[in-house]
This record gives structure tokens, C-alpha cells and sequence, in this order.
């Protein structure tokens, strides 16, 4: 994924969720590159804490994920949601466009 604009741009188009979404929307808005650990290369994972591996939330196709990644990133504010294919989709191009404006860290 070349830079933040062009995922915003694939999640305004996408139809649905994917894992491959998910990755990149977490590593835009947390900075943390989610890997694949184990042999199951179909699955990422990202650390939490130091020495725990856990699944990668699946941000674009399940709504609480979104909401924690948003409060995640976000705190606890209000946000335009955008028009999109689904509510996990909108959360996630809300978080992109906040951060690439600027509005959080």
C-alpha cells in the first residue's frame, strides 16, 4: 500500500472487508505492521504487550473490532462517518481520514 490516500481510496470502492484490509488499516492507524508468526500464513497477528501474540482484529468486516480500533485511535470523540458499503468500512475510512487531516496522533 503506497500511502494512506490510495487505502482510503480502496476502502471507499470496496464492497466488503477483507484480511488484506485489515492489515493496512491497522498499520496505518496504529503503526504496528501486523505479521504472520506462525505457519498459518492466511491469519496475521500483531504483539500486544511484550511477549503475547493475538489475532489481528478483523477491522473491515466486524463492527466492534472497528469501534475499538476507532476508540483505540481516536479516544473518545465524535466522527463524521462516511458513506460506505458497511458500518466497519465507514469506521475505518473515518479513522484514516483523521489521521491523514491530522486530527489525531
Amino acid at each position: 500500500m503506497a500511502d494512506m490516500q490510495e487505502l482510503i481510496a480502496r476502502l471507499e470502492a470496496a464492497e466488503a472487508g477483507s484480511r488484506e484490509l485489515d492489515d493496512a488499516v491497522w498499520f496505518f492507524s496504529t503503526g504496528e505492521k501486523p505479521c504472520y508468526p506462525f505457519e498459518d500464513e492466511t491469519d496475521p497477528h500483531v504483539r500486544h504487550g511484550t511477549f503475547e501474540w493475538v489475532h489481528l482484529p478483523r477491522v473491515t468486516t466486524n463492527i466492534d473490532a472497528a469501534l475499538s480500533l476507532a476508540e483505540r485511535v481516536m479516544g473518545h470523540r465524535e466522527w463524521r462517518l462516511e458513506k460506505a458499503e458497511t458500518y466497519p468500512l465507514a469506521l475505518c475510512i473515518a479513522i484514516l481520514k483523521a489521521k491523514a487531516q491530522g486530527e489525531v496522533e
